[in-house]
């Protein structure tokens, strides 16, 4: 399959994920960081799926992705909490599940994010989401060997926890270019915690292509891809911006 784009060990495919993995002429994946449409956020035509349709598209995503993966590799799978336990099923039944981490989305000093301003008497019959879970796992897992997640757990001491404190990318950001976008020091931590330099990093729903920037960062390797092709261009603008700012 030919990539979209290519540049400083990042290739990005443009199309569906369950059709771009299976022709991946790749192997001995390290990780995988796994953004998935919630249909929660936004109104944004791609981030409409039912949670059934979710839970078969990242079934399909476990099963081809695991066949390019190493033994005992790690995934973190981004997740809307009311859909955490079915994910949590999930990846009981086709991975190691290994735990929930927390990510407390405040600002740089501490302040709630903004959505706390939008509560009113209807949202209130329900406490305000301030979190997003992240569901942490192996991925061909085999309890006879060393658990990589558990090795490199000395890389990161002060992360290695599961509250997760980092300022969400907001709208008034130069650096945003998608509603989801996930933080580069989130991305980067998890990179480093859970991969070794030089190796390669899976994932499947790319959006901004802010993993491809932390892979760099951390001196990793990254496959991406997005279904989206406006994201997919406006990533790989930020992909050669990056890589060039770096030469």
């Amino acid at each position: 399959m030919k990539p979209y784009y290519e540049t400083g060990g990042v290739t990005l495919y443009c199309g569906d994920c369950r059709d771009v993995i299976p022709a991946l002429d790749a192997s001995g994946i390290e990780l995988m960081i796994a953004d998935p449409p919630y249909s929660r956020v936004r109104d944004d035509a791609w981030d409409r799926i039912t949670p059934d349709d979710l839970i078969q598209l990242l079934d399909e995503v476990i099963m081809s992705a695991g066949k390019r993966m190493k033994t005992n590799s790690s995934a973190y799978f981004f997740c809307w909490p009311p859909f955490s336990d079915r994910l949590t099923g999930l990846l009981r039944r086709r991975a190691g599940f290994l735990g929930h981490l927390v990510w407390a989305k405040r600002l740089a000093g501490g302040a709630p994010t903004g959505f706390a301003a939008r509560q009113n008497v209807r949202v209130l019959r329900k406490y305000f989401t301030e979190t997003e879970r992240i569901l942490f796992a192996e991925i061909n897992p085999r309890p006879d060997r060393a658990s990589y997640p558990r090795r490199t757990f000395h890389a990161m001491k002060s992360r290695y926890t599961d509250l997760w404190y980092y300022p969400p990318v907001g709208s008034a950001s130069r650096l945003r270019i998608h509603n989801c976008q996930k933080p580069l020091g989130l991305l980067a931590d998890m990179i480093t915690i859970s991969s070794e330099p030089g190796s390669v990093i899976l994932d499947p729903f790319a959006g901004s292509c802010a993993s491809g920037i932390a892979a760099v960062q951390t001196g990793r390797r990254a496959i991406l891809v997005e279904r989206e092709e406006s994201y997919c261009e406006k990533g790989a603008a930020w992909l050669e911006s990056f890589v060039r700012g770096r030469a």
